[in-house]
């Protein structure tokens, strides 16, 4: 029997669900609204619009170091999806299509614990609970969003199919639910332990649903070949080889230990560390409570409860797996609710615990935008993406100048140069399974200077280099000067080099496109980027030393406070970043040369 509220319980319960409202308002318009960002959404619409042009390619169109073998598209529809609705919104839109889809997979959450039984609060519990352990799967423009939303609307329908009878239409919905989210995205495979553990739950006690249950899983599994690309697709994710994307995601807990406090997190504290090693806790002893519980009253409990706990037992079993299935703790909230049911003013606290371990969650690093970043509202109104993230002034230069090649570029910047410089090739990208380990490993190398750099310049023959001015790949930068390979392209945050074969093919071109940047331009740029290392040193308590100073004067290209800095501070003369200096030097003896 379902106890009655007093009036102050009530009035607590309306303000968690108000906090609750406010909470996921706040995610959707400035997390997930915010200007686009995602590594992987670049090269994600570039094949959609492939696709959508010349049909599946037979070769990989985006890298100059892929094996031969003919790429795996398991996520065409996505990619297909993507590209129509950029091509009518642009990616302005896309934005707001983010935003929509981060909504529907919160409502779709919502909608699943509701037809669990759980109450109002407790729905927005498991609500909030998707946001704190899968943040990273929301605010990601990828296909894992299609996942979430196609995983708990489908097994919202076949667990109330299964208690309460299927009907013709419930079985169609499901069906073509399993054949949108296959076409979608690989993951469509967790659907069938989930499935087949409810089945057999059902035909173990001889529950009258249990023919037509395990009939329409039937179904389902055929639906699932009904993919242009071939059913093989789904085995092919996740039995790929070493190089798995599944077991290399780690980007939802990046650094997070249960038993170490990280040494640095700047929006974290060690309580709140400890809170989140509590919550965390707190979701396993529930299941294991609820796996207790089943063992010793299978034979009197509800059909219902036997099912939520089957399947929070698969959810923590899936955690364990891989962290990249952190969407799925919601399935183990629902499974508390007949627990929790019965303290309402409890279950609201716990989510307003999980509000407040969100916004300080130890294991984001950045976790909420407008506080790791300087809020600027005008940017964050007018800007489709994160131009500075990807270093846009330098694409834009070699798409202005059309200047093609292969290109040693940053992991993040693959997908990006693949949609803006459609003609040129990268050399690594997001898409793990098209390049060997050792192609990573070199990249890596040539990044941090530790191995025989012409040798491996002379391995892959990339024609360009876009660098960062970012500490890793500072000794790149030392490694490119030494070589003296021309610099074709400079300014405050990244800079190309040319391979002098590439230099000498295109002289007549470069000769009279290159362009160092104005000076004075240069210094007004690196004004602005003190005022915001000035900002974010104020906001996380901690004080500039020589060593950073140095640092962020030649990143940003403010040679004459670099000088200063090594002038008072001779012992900085032994580190690696001085190296960075002769770049700078010759980024500036261009400036001043005559025109």
């Amino acid at each position: 029997m379902k106890p009655e509220l007093s009036s102050l319980q009530r009035w607590l319960v309306l303000t968690m669900l108000g906090l609750a409202g406010v909470y996921c308002a706040v995610i959707l318009v400035v997390q997930l609204g915010r200007p686009l960002y995602t590594d992987d959404m670049w090269w994600h619409l570039r094949t959609g619009q492939i696709i959508l042009e010349h049909g599946f390619p037979t070769q990989d169109p985006f890298l100059f170091t892929a094996h031969s073998d003919k790429p795996f598209f398991h996520e065409w529809l996505f990619q297909v999806i993507l590209a129509s609705v950029h091509s009518v919104v642009g990616l302005y839109g896309l934005r707001f299509y983010h935003v929509f889809m981060g909504g529907i997979c919160l409502w779709s959450v919502w909608r699943y614990a509701r037809s669990m039984g759980c109450d109002r609060w407790l729905a927005f519990l498991a609500t909030g609970t998707l946001v704190v352990f899968a943040y990273q799967r929301l605010y990601q423009m990828r296909p894992d969003l299609f996942t979430i939303f196609c995983f708990y609307l489908a097994l919202s329908l076949f667990n109330r199919g299964l208690i309460d009878g299927w009907r013709r239409t419930s079985m169609a919905l499901f069906c073509l639910i399993i054949v949108f989210w296959g076409n979608a995205h690989s993951l469509v495979m967790v659907y069938l332990p989930m499935v087949s553990a409810a089945c057999g739950i059902a035909l173990m006690y001889r529950h009258p649903n249990a023919r037509s249950s395990v009939t329409v899983m039937g179904l389902s599994m055929a639906a699932l070949s009904l993919n242009p690309r071939g059913p093989h697709l789904y085995t092919f994710f996740f039995a790929h080889n070493a190089n798995n994307p599944l077991s290399l995601v780690i980007d939802e807990w990046g650094a997070f230990t249960f038993f170490r406090i990280p040494p640095y997190f700047p929006l974290s504290s060690p309580t709140l560390h400890i809170a989140t090693f509590c919550l965390s806790l707190a979701l396993l002893a529930a299941t294991i409570l609820i796996a207790k519980r089943f063992v010793s009253s299978r034979q009197t409990a509800e059909m219902a409860e036997m099912l939520l706990t089957v399947q929070a037992v698969l959810a923590l079993a899936a955690l364990v797996y891989a962290i990249r299935f952190l969407w799925m703790v919601p399935v183990i909230i629902v499974a508390m609710q007949h627990h929790l049911r019965r303290w309402p003013v409890f279950s609201s606290m716990l989510f307003l615990i999980t509000v407040v371990c969100h916004f300080n969650h130890p294991s984001t690093q950045a976790t909420f935008f407008p506080l790791s970043h300087p809020y600027q509202r005008d940017l964050y109104r007018r800007m489709a993406f994160d131009a500075i993230k990807f270093n846009h002034r330098a694409v834009a230069f070699l798409k202005d100048h059309e200047l093609h090649g292969n290109v040693l570029n940053p992991y993040f910047m693959g997908g990006y140069l693949a949609y803006w410089l459609p003609q040129s090739r990268t050399f690594v990208d997001g898409r793990f399974d098209r390049y060997s380990a050792e192609v990573d490993a070199d990249q890596n190398a040539l990044k941090n200077g530790s191995g025989n750099w012409v040798s491996l310049s002379d391995k892959y023959r990339f024609d360009m280099v876009i660098a960062p001015h970012t500490q890793d790949w500072q000794p790149c930068i030392a490694a490119l000067t030494a070589l003296e390979w021309p610099l074709i392209y400079s300014d405050a945050d990244s800079s190309i080099y040319a391979r002098p074969s590439y230099w000498s093919a295109h002289s007549e071109q470069l000769a009279h496109i290159w362009q160092v940047p104005d000076e004075k331009a240069v210094m007004n740029e690196t004004i602005k980027r003190q005022a915001e290392r000035d900002w974010l040193a104020r906001y996380h308590g901690s004080l500039t030393t020589p060593e950073t100073d140095l640092q962020a004067s030649l990143i940003w290209i403010d040679i004459e406070r670099a000088r200063e800095v090594l002038r008072q501070h001779r012992e900085l003369e032994k580190t690696d970043w001085v190296t960075s200096l002769r770049h700078i030097q010759q980024i500036m003896r261009a400036v001043a040369a005559p025109k």
